[in-house]
């Protein structure tokens, strides 16, 4: 008897421990998301790559940095709807979602990253066509023009917005406006004018008019990790190329993609 009451106790804690070092004793309650980050194509793991999750207001609930094997972990201390977003140096962004969490759950995500160039004090690491791209289609000449607001990929780069919307939370200098209250991956972006307050502008994606709604958002159209330069133009006061047409003097907003033509 007295035995089987040490066996009893032993057992106890050793499924403790195990749970324990398995993370089940988590103050997440399970709400939990694991996963590794590796290169595409060569299976390495990625260390140091950032791991964040996203929650419908757009404020990030967990940010860890990937170990040596590529491994991370993060969780929500609450259930909700979620996105999971990793960026990497040398890696294009990528992103998982959105997805629900609820308690007692885990969710395994692997992300698979595909190599980006990379700008080093003047320097490219790897050769990008798109800088051509933009280059031929008349991008930096409009640039210079000094009409409308520019966003280079420079600028791109050196963004922390992990949604399309989120680029022009800021107001880009008053020119647009984001309702804060919208959930960042759906939210949509209007442009402020003298007349009406704000208008929906027209929105082309690589010179492709796109239709957006509430089952067709900004940015699903255009994806963060995809974009490589933004134009916006108020109205045709601030004259934007001519193919590109305004709806009702709003103006328009014009995405370059890295895999654009």
């Amino acid at each position: 008897m007295v035995f089987h009451q040490r066996f009893h106790n032993l057992a106890v804690v050793l499924f403790v421990v195990m749970a324990t070092s398995s993370g089940l004793s988590s103050p997440a309650s399970g709400q939990m998301v694991r996963g590794l980050v590796v290169e595409l194509g060569t299976e390495r793991p990625i260390q140091l790559a950032t791991v964040a999750l996203i929650s419908e207001t757009g404020d990030t609930v967990a940010s860890v940095l990937t170990d040596e094997n590529g491994f991370y972990s993060v969780a929500s201390e609450d259930e909700g709807t979620f996105m999971l977003v990793t960026r990497a140096l040398g890696y294009r962004t990528k992103r998982e979602g959105p997805f629900e969490m609820d308690g007692g759950g885990v969710r395994i995500i692997r992300f698979n990253l595909s190599q980006s160039p990379v700008n080093i004090e003047g320097l490219v690491v790897g050769v990008d066509p798109t800088e051509f791209r933009l280059n031929s289609n008349g991008f930096y000449e409009r640039m210079e023009n000094e009409r409308g607001y520019f966003l280079t990929p420079e600028d791109i780069f050196n963004s922390t917005a992990f949604f399309t919307p989120e680029l022009f939370r800021g107001g880009l200098e008053g020119r647009t406006y984001v309702d804060p209250m919208e959930v960042p991956w759906n939210a949509n972006v209007r442009l402020r004018n003298l007349i009406s307050g704000t208008c929906s502008p027209r929105v082309y994606v690589d010179g492709v008019s796109q239709y957006l709604d509430e089952h067709f958002s900004l940015d699903v159209a255009v994806p963060m990790e995809q974009i490589e330069a933004v134009e916006v133009y108020r109205g045709p006061f601030e004259r934007p190329p001519a193919r590109y047409h305004t709806t009702g003097g709003c103006g328009v907003i014009l995405f370059w993609t890295r895999g654009g033509q």
